[in-house]
C-alpha cells in the first residue's frame, strides 16, 4: 500500500483530492466506470479532481454531487451525466453557446448552481454552463 492506501502496483489507482477516497479508475475519460468499494459505478470523473469553490475542475460536478455519487441510483447518476454532457439541456449557455442545464429554467425548484460558491453575475437572461460559471470571479 502507498501513503494514500492504494496498492502500489495497481496501474490506474487514483486518489480523489475532493472526497479523500481512493478510487480505482478503470478508464479515465468521461462516462466510464470507477470502482468504489469493489463495485463498478459509471462516473464522469476524468481523474483531475480539484475543488474550485464548489465545482470539480475535472468533471464539473458539485461537491455535493461528488460526495453523494455512490449513494445515488443509477438513474440519478445517468441524469447528472446527461446534464454534464449537454445531452439533457434546458437552454444554450449565453457565454459559449454550448447546451447546458438549469433546474430553475426547466421548472424545478432547485439548481446545481445553488450548491456552489456565488459567482459574479453576467447580466445574461439565462444561466451559464458549468465551465463558464466556474471561470466567473467569486463575489
Amino acid at each position: 500500500m502507498n501513503s494514500k492506501g492504494l496498492p502500489k502496483t495497481h496501474p490506474t489507482a487514483k486518489y480523489c483530492n475532493i472526497t479523500g477516497r481512493s478510487l480505482i479508475v478503470s478508464a479515465i475519460s468521461k462516462n466510464e466506470s470507477v470502482e468504489v468499494s469493489g463495485k463498478a459505478i459509471k462516473s464522469p470523473c476524468v481523474g483531475y479532481c480539484k475543488n474550485e469553490d464548489g465545482l470539480c475542475s475535472g468533471c464539473y460536478r458539485t461537491m455535493e454531487e461528488i460526495r453523494q455519487w455512490r449513494h445515488y441510483t443509477d438513474q440519478q447518476r445517468e441524469q447528472i451525466m446527461q446534464r454534464l454532457s449537454g445531452t439533457a439541456t434546458s437552454h444554450a449557455c449565453p457565454q459559449c453557446g454550448e447546451p447546458t442545464y438549469c433546474g430553475v429554467h426547466a421548472g424545478e425548484s432547485d439548481c446545481w448552481c445553488f450548491h456552489i460558491s456565488t459567482r459574479e453575475k453576467t447580466g445574461a437572461a439565462h444561466c451559464l454552463c458549468r465551465r463558464c460559471l466556474a471561470r466567473q470571479p467569486l463575489l
